[in-house]
């Protein structure tokens, strides 16, 4: 157990700076200023090894939800979904690992739910939002230049929407669950053709999904399920690697 305690309110995602560190930890539910009416929440940074969360300054207020780090322009930074402080939109950010100023990368339409987010290696941003497609229907969004394109309508996604692409930059890989069968897949999206590919593989007797994340240098994936299956009750994370 890394930490139990006050500082965590409603913890929703978390991932690792690039050196492995330092974890850095949505929580929706942290305090920010009682004086300013609007979303809560903030990122939090704790040490790898155990130690205090403490919020990353420049991120309160942002009800953040889903987080990813990569090198922006040289610069390790994080990348999160949340809420505009100002009026309360669903936004992508930017923000220094290190805190400081906070860039909007997105606000507005057509984002509405978003969860998951990733960045390719040509510095795309790619989110899963759970009703950005038409009709309230989940999407897949790529953010290119302030712009956003929906890739993908029509996934049924799981909770949170996780999001990952593939070290080529080829292939995303989102949580979900198949819709004939009721249970968790992870659909693989081609990029360049958009051709979708559900993958069960030994996750599929499985009924909930949760986050999807890539290791940073290798083509190494971890998944989580919510609630379990009748054969492994309780939330569990697995390992996923390509098919040699």
């Amino acid at each position: 157990m890394l930490y139990v305690g006050e500082a965590l309110s409603a913890p929703f995602g978390v991932v690792t700076s690039l050196d492995g560190a330092t974890l850095f930890i949505s929580d929706t539910g942290a305090e920010g200023d009682a004086e300013v009416e609007g979303p809560v929440g903030a990122v939090l940074s704790m040490p790898a090894a155990g130690g205090t969360p403490t919020a990353l300054a420049g991120t309160e207020g942002t009800a953040p939800r889903s987080l990813h780090v990569a090198k922006v322009d040289g610069q390790e930074s994080l990348l999160f979904t949340g809420l505009d402080p100002a009026d309360g939109s669903p936004a992508v950010f930017r923000i220094p690992a290190a805190g400081g100023a906070l860039t909007v990368v997105l606000k507005g339409a057509p984002l509405a739910q978003p969860s998951g987010i990733t960045m390719g290696p040509d510095g795309t941003i790619y989110v899963a939002d759970s009703d950005a497609g038409d009709d309230g229907a989940a999407a897949l969004l790529a953010i290119k230049d302030g712009a956003a394109e929906r890739l993908v309508e029509g996934l049924r996604l799981g909770y949170p929407a996780g999001l990952a692409i593939d070290a080529a930059g080829t292939t995303l890989l989102a949580s979900g669950l198949d819709d004939a069968k009721d249970s968790s897949v992870v659909h693989t999206v081609r990029l360049d053709t958009r051709e979708r590919v559900m993958v069960s593989d030994g996750i599929g007797d499985n009924s909930e999904s949760g986050g999807v994340h890539r290791a940073h240098d290798a083509n190494v994936f971890a998944w989580s399920n919510a609630d379990g299956s009748e054969a492994n009750p309780g939330g569990t994370v697995y390992v996923l690697r390509a098919a040699p």
